[in-house]
């Protein structure tokens, strides 16, 4: 028989066929083997997971879990709907809420109507119809003869297409999923501060903020208790010609304060009334009364005009706040912007932002051939419907990346960890807490989602870019804690790569 030595060189076909074997067991390793271990456990656990991780200067992917699988993405949506806005607008611009009349004023009075002629402002709030009020007052005029007419045509009246905000426009118990509309403000919602009176057992006191509105009403049965938490129920009610929060329970005698933010159902009779009140108190009485319109209304004169913070300012709001509403009303304008006319719906909205994606896509070095599949239905992330992938995110984070007028505004809406709102995204780790930068994303009906995507630094300095989605079955939700502890702990073991 013949003994090989162990310093004799193997014959080169036997060389040739280990190396087969060894790339065939490469490829037919589990996904867990590519370094994303800890999500890999969550889908033996019944988790739906799409997830990828890329180094950005050399191209190369560092880590992948089904990148092309198709998830529910939650607010990981508004990604794509900040990128987008960047691409056509670009990072200065405003959007402008005009003040207009139907007629000149002469000697102090409006003898015709006053508009307020919407302008997709998603962040509009008390304070742009406070400039115009104290502007109609600097300009001598103190009475208005007709109506005060809210037009919101530049959408038109927008339908709900979501459960949530069609149930939302009957009852509300929350914020999240307000009416949109081209004239809205303060994000379409009601708010009230709760304060606990000065002994157990009294009533609380409720205080409108910033104030009053003569058709929504609140009504109050809660009480100050002596100690122990905070036990209410906040319902807001559309009665039809006006609309009524109802709120009951305990709050604590040592609490101070609480803010309560409920969604309404006519966004445009809330942005109507706080106008008339607020030009009263700069002394101009309004003699006709309020109505909207969903076409445009003709006019003869601008009396003032008001522009939003920039575009770069709204999205860091909108990312940090997850504001669904601004996101929506961006969706809407991007629509518009792109010739659909009005009335605007979401869904061609979200379609309009998934031709985007799939454009980015084709161009995209980390594409490898993939045909697109994003479905998006909104621009928020708000409808359980959406579908994308981690690659497709991916695709869209590279090519803000290669472009620094996308780049540095998109990267200054994103929070690091650190110092994100709430504690379960954070953990333990200081480089994670310091070294990722993204948007979050939540739901919990029909299914639990928890989706983390946006950039990262590698320990050599190079950029990175992550996109972690995991979704529940119904009936089998995955903790948001155990999410994002898997995020973290993969991200560890890949963190020293790179370029």
């Amino acid at each position: 028989m013949q003994v090989r030595h162990h310093n004799e060189p193997l014959p080169l076909a036997v060389l040739q066929y280990l190396l087969a074997a060894l790339l065939l067991l490469f490829l037919t390793l589990p996904a867990a083997a590519q370094g994303l271990p800890n999500l890999a456990a969550l889908e033996a656990r019944g988790a739906v997971v799409s997830a990828l991780v890329v180094d950005l200067q050399s191209g190369q992917e560092i880590a992948s879990l089904n990148a092309d699988r198709q998830v529910t993405p939650a607010s990981v949506t508004k990604l794509v709907t900040a990128t987008r806005a960047l691409d056509i607008w670009g990072a200065d611009h405003r959007f402008s809420t005009r003040l207009a009349a139907t007629a000149a004023p002469t000697q102090g009075r409006l003898p015709g109507d006053l508009l307020l002629i919407g302008g997709a402002d998603p962040a509009m709030t008390e304070e742009t119809l406070w400039h115009f009020a104290r502007t109609l007052a600097q300009q001598g005029i103190r009475d208005v003869s007709g109506d005060i007419i809210i037009d919101a045509s530049r959408f038109g009246q927008v339908a709900c297409s979501l459960r949530d905000r069609c149930d939302a426009l009957q009852q509300s118990t929350h914020s999240y999923a307000a009416p949109l509309s081209a004239a809205g403000v303060n994000f379409s919602t009601v708010a009230m501060r709760l304060l606990p009176g000065a002994q157990a057992g009294q009533e609380a006191q409720v205080r409108p903020e910033p104030f009053s509105l003569p058709s929504f009403k609140v009504a109050t049965e809660a009480t100050t208790s002596q100690g122990g938490g905070i036990e209410l129920t906040a319902i807001h009610r559309n009665l039809g010609d006006s609309e009524r929060t109802e709120i009951r329970g305990g709050l604590p005698s040592d609490n101070s304060g609480l803010l309560l933010r409920r969604s309404v159902a006519h966004p445009e009779r809330l942005t109507g009334e706080m106008l008339q009140i607020l030009l009263e108190r700069e002394g101009i009485a309004v003699g006709g009364g309020l109505r909207f319109t969903y076409q445009p209304h003709p006019y003869e004169v601008v009396l003032a005009e008001q522009e939003s913070r920039s575009l770069a300012e709204l999205l860091k709001g909108m990312m940090y706040y997850s504001t669904n509403y601004t996101a929506d009303v961006l969706a809407l304008e991007l629509a518009r912007s792109v010739g659909q006319s009005a009335p605007l719906a979401l869904p061609e909205a979200g379609a309009a932002l998934s031709r985007y994606l799939h454009d980015v896509m084709a161009r995209s070095r980390f594409g490898a051939g993939t045909p697109p599949a994003t479905s998006l239905r909104d621009g928020s992330g708000l409808d359980p419907d959406n579908r994308v992938s981690a690659r497709e995110v991916i695709a869209l984070l590279d090519e803000a990346y290669r472009r620094l007028d996308l780049f540095q505004p998109l990267l200054g809406s994103l929070s690091v960890p650190l110092h994100a709102r709430g504690s379960l995204l954070q953990g333990g780790d200081p480089s994670w807490a310091m070294s990722v930068a993204g948007k979050t994303g939540g739901l919990s009906v029909p299914r639990s989602v928890t989706s983390y995507a946006g950039y990262l630094r590698f320990l050599d300095g190079g950029w990175g870019a992550f996109a972690f989605f995991v979704n529940g079955t119904p009936g089998h939700p995955i903790p948001r804690a155990d999410a994002f502890q898997a995020m973290r702990q993969d991200y560890a073991s890949f963190r020293a790569g790179g370029s």
